[in-house]
């Protein structure tokens, strides 16, 4: 079932919010991302409006048609934190959580100079995460 715009989760509208920003900032529109992706307009249209459920092969896809990786795009989204906030990513889960795996680690402090010449202009700034109401 697609979720509609106002039953979607905040973290869902803030990364449409940050694609919709790369997309714009890099100059392109929806028409262009869905003939690069072999999709119609009216699906990316539906999709960014929240009638189609956005789902993380979206983001992949999307990401790579623009240029960065996915992992590029979800920094953008959600800018590395000084301390865990989750009580899961503090081991204050009641069991340990596994600590991070070599490529975990490698994609943490991914390569900053890969995306140095994709800098986004000033008017198309990438919204910040919602905080907690």
């Amino acid at each position: 079932m697609a979720a509609e715009s106002k039953n979607m989760s905040p973290e869902v509208k803030h990364m449409l919010s940050v694609l919709r920003s790369v997309i714009r900032g890099l100059g392109y529109n929806y028409q262009d991302v869905a003939n690069k992706l072999g999709l119609s307009n009216g699906y990316m249209s539906r999709l960014f409006s929240g009638k189609i459920e956005l789902k993380f092969q979206h983001i992949v896809d999307i990401s790579r048609v623009l240029g960065f990786e996915p992992e590029e795009i979800f920094h953008l989204a959600y800018p590395r934190q000084k301390e865990p906030t989750s009580p899961a990513a503090q081991g204050k889960g009641g069991r340990s959580a596994p600590g991070p795996t070599e490529a975990a680690r490698r994609t943490a402090g991914w390569d900053r100079s890969r995306a140095a010449g994709r800098r986004l202009p000033r008017s198309a700034a990438v919204p910040r995460s919602p905080g907690p109401s």
